[in-house]
């Protein structure tokens, strides 16, 4: 049995002016939508996204403009958010965006008004990661956690760095090998 990821789905409604430089619109031939996530932002059990629809529109000139076909584009910007119930300030969600359905209207020649049923779904929740900048002594692979903001505090040396890590990786064997148990 198959979970579902949680979602959220709602219409986003634009009037579209066609550019000053292009000819007056006649019928719309084709139109592709895509959508676009700017930033990601997770609260107390929500996901919060923005970002842009790019709207890619082929359509014919009213009249005998001389060309056959014309092509714009529009930004459509939005932001919404998903409900979730695991969602918390420490994690970072990933999501996907889709445009479920779109209806384009010529209201007048140069005037279109757009409808787009977007949908949101959290595809993975997890906890953030903080890089550290590599350290000069360690290999790329190893980062070093972040330094106390204890004014008193000292950075560590290469030495005690290496140590450090040395002993969780030991300490970590022995959880795992079963020699620790925490009750």
């Amino acid at each position: 049995m198959s979970r579902s990821r949680p979602s959220a789905e709602w219409p986003l409604h634009a009037v579209l002016v066609i550019p000053d430089g292009g000819p007056d619109m006649g019928r719309v031939i084709r139109a592709a939508a895509t959508p676009h996530i700017t930033n990601t932002f997770v609260v107390s059990k929500k996901v919060i996204c923005t970002g842009h629809i790019t709207l890619e529109t082929e359509y014919a000139p009213a009249g005998s403009a001389g060309q056959p076909v014309c092509f714009t584009e529009f930004t459509i910007p939005f932001a919404h958010y998903v409900r979730y119930k695991k969602a918390a300030p420490h994690l970072e969600a990933s999501i996907s965006a889709t445009i479920e359905f779109q209806s384009l209207d010529i209201l007048n020649r140069r005037t279109v008004a757009s409808l787009h049923i977007v949908r949101l779904r959290v595809m993975k929740l997890a906890p953030k990661q903080v890089y550290a900048p590599a350290h000069v002594c360690l290999p790329e692979h190893i980062t070093l956690p972040p330094d106390s903001h204890d004014p008193g505090h000292q950075p560590a040396t290469c030495s005690q760095t290496v140590i450090s890590l040395q002993r969780r990786t030991a300490h970590a064997r022995r959880l795992w090998n079963g020699r620790y148990s925490y009750h």
